[in-house]
């Protein structure tokens, strides 16, 4: 069973059915992913041909815990993975990849303040003036404001 790539619409079918987890977590580990949120980011940074240091001054984050982040010392709050996609320049769908690999909720539109911040990411803002933005639309902002 396992030796093929189910769709994920077959998985929660298939576990929906099943009285044994182990077994089938056995019968399907070729279908499970292990999202690995440090080797993603250090990729991206790669991709995007960044220094740590220029996304500390972009994403507004002190350097000992940005630093933490790219080395896996420290797993980031949804927020600091928010600034630091936005600090790097990535786009929405890089954004969000980087939220569901450190096990974190994905962007929702129909969140009003993720509304504001998919705007900001679409509209290329800087993380300065995406915390003006939430603090003027009276949400709070990614440093905790």
């Amino acid at each position: 069973m396992g030796n093929r790539s189910e769709s994920t619409a077959e998985l929660v079918r298939l576990l929906s059915k099943t009285n044994d987890i182990g077994h089938f977590l056995e019968d399907h580990q070729d279908n499970f992913i292990e999202p690995d949120f440090t080797a993603y980011i250090n990729e991206l940074l790669k991709e995007k041909r960044l220094t740590i240091a220029q996304v500390i001054a972009r994403s507004g984050m002190s350097q000992s815990y940005c630093y933490q982040v790219f080395k896996g010392i420290r797993l980031p709050s949804r927020d600091k993975i928010i600034q630091l996609g936005i600090g790097m320049g990535l786009s929405l769908a890089q954004v969000n990849k980087l939220l569901r690999a450190a096990g974190k909720l994905e962007l929702y539109c129909k969140y009003k303040r993720d509304a504001v911040i998919i705007f900001a990411i679409n509209n290329s803002l800087s993380y300065m003036e995406l915390e003006d933005l939430l603090y003027e639309k009276k949400l709070a902002t990614l440093s905790g404001g």
